[in-house]
């Protein structure tokens, strides 16, 4: 079970739970519309993940199904999209087919920079660290993230205020005064915009990324600014 900071609540089963778990807190939920958008709205790290009870495989579905209905689901109370129907089993898929499924979903929507951090999670401490290095321009976002072994999106996020809003708001650190970090791009950062951009990474993430506009990163991608000699 998995219940938002607004109280609302998702039940779901699997035959590897701590697998499941890690696929969701690296936003792996394509099927689950709704819990999905709650994690990118309250982050994933402000979720509560527990488990409800351990049954054999042949009843996963059904108990699925008891606790979906006993905690109302699918009403607005919920964050489930469906619910298994009556008579419907678990499908076994091979070790081989987990593996191939694996390596395809391995990275996908992601930079090189930001695979070797995904499951990363910050501390209170550590957050407020990393306000204060923020306020006081002492490191670039860049010097930030290899710092405490995130990606630099994760410094971002928690520049902007969109992500560990508990902690940032518990913290209560005033950052009116904070100046943009990155008010020119160094080639080093233009070089690692094209890297993100040849992984497919959307532009409006990169302009996020690095402080910088959409259209910069357009114009980047068009080699109209910062062209390589």
């Amino acid at each position: 079970m998995i219940t938002s900071p607004s109280g609302r609540i998702y039940v779901g089963s699997s035959t590897n739970i701590e697998r499941r778990f890690r696929q969701y807190k690296v936003l792996n939920s394509p099927t689950q519309t709704v819990l999905f958008n709650s994690f990118k709205k309250y982050g994933v790290e402000n979720h509560v993940f527990e488990v409800l009870e351990e049954c054999e495989k042949n009843v996963l579905l059904e108990r699925e199904a008891y606790y979906g209905n006993k905690y109302e689901v699918l009403s607005k109370k919920g964050l489930n999209c469906k619910l298994p129907k009556k008579g419907e089993v678990y499908v076994s898929v091979s070790e081989e087919t987990r593996k191939k499924q694996s390596i395809a979903m391995k990275g996908r929507g992601l930079g090189e920079s930001n695979k070797n951090y995904v499951l990363r999670k910050l501390n209170k401490n550590q957050v407020k660290e990393i306000l204060n290095l923020l306020k006081t321009n002492e490191l670039t976002q860049k010097e930030i993230s290899k710092k405490y072994n995130v990606s630099r999106k994760c410094i971002s996020d928690i520049n902007c205020g969109k992500r560990y809003k508990k902690y940032i708001d518990e913290i209560n650190i005033d950052t009116s005064d904070r100046k943009p970090l990155h008010t020119k791009l160094t080639e080093e950062m233009v070089d690692e915009i094209r890297e993100e951009i040849k992984n497919n990474v959307v532009q409006s993430k990169i302009a996020e990324k690095f402080g910088i506009t959409p259209s910069a990163v357009s114009r980047i991608k068009s080699n109209n600014i910062h062209k390589k000699k």
